[in-house]
């Protein structure tokens, strides 16, 4: 029996790696539309103030980063652990895109329009054990509205920031094999 389940009763790998591959593809949308707030109920601070810091050297610097025919090719686990109160699942996911970069001229600076590349990348998503097991319509915490966290997990009434961390995965640590 898998030892997730003693802690979470909904568990499912199939379920999870489904999760972990729509957040993996918006935050490469966010990044791609610089709407990096779409993606702060998904991520915890260090993600998120790296992504941050990503983006803003982007428009320093005049850039958009893009990612056309974009896809998950495969998702994998390398680890299950529960320690000190989570469930901690490490991934490797594999994407392929059309990964560049473009200036204000809509010019490419970086990257190939043309062929897709293929990327390792390694997530660290960790889930309180303590989590309220909801679907995925969640009610917001402000004004008790519904909330679609797989849409952008923000209040369509009040704005609030519907908060993961208490409630499901939450993507910890992000890394790239070049």
């Amino acid at each position: 029996m898998d030892e997730f389940i003693k802690y979470d009763k909904t568990y499912s790998d199939e379920n999870v790696l489904t999760y972990i591959n729509n957040v993996f593809i918006q935050i490469l949308l966010a990044i791609s539309t610089k709407e990096i707030s779409n993606i702060d109920h998904f991520v915890g601070d260090n993600v998120y103030n790296e992504l941050k810091e990503r983006i803003e050297a982007l428009n320093q610097n005049g850039y958009t980063q893009k990612y056309d025919e974009l896809n998950v090719f495969k998702t994998t686990i390398l680890l299950k652990k529960v320690n000190q109160g989570y469930l901690t699942l490490k991934v490797e996911l594999i994407s392929r895109a059309l990964d560049y970069v473009i200036d204000a001229n809509k010019e490419i600076v970086l990257g190939n329009k043309l062929q897709r590349v293929e990327k390792k990348h390694y997530l660290t998503f960790q889930k309180n054990i303590n989590t309220e097991n909801e679907t995925i319509l969640k009610k917001c915490p402000t004004c008790g509205a519904g909330i679609d966290v797989n849409a952008n997990g923000k209040c369509p009434y009040c704005h609030s920031i519907f908060d993961m961390e208490n409630h499901g995965w939450v993507l910890m640590e992000w890394s790239n094999e070049e």
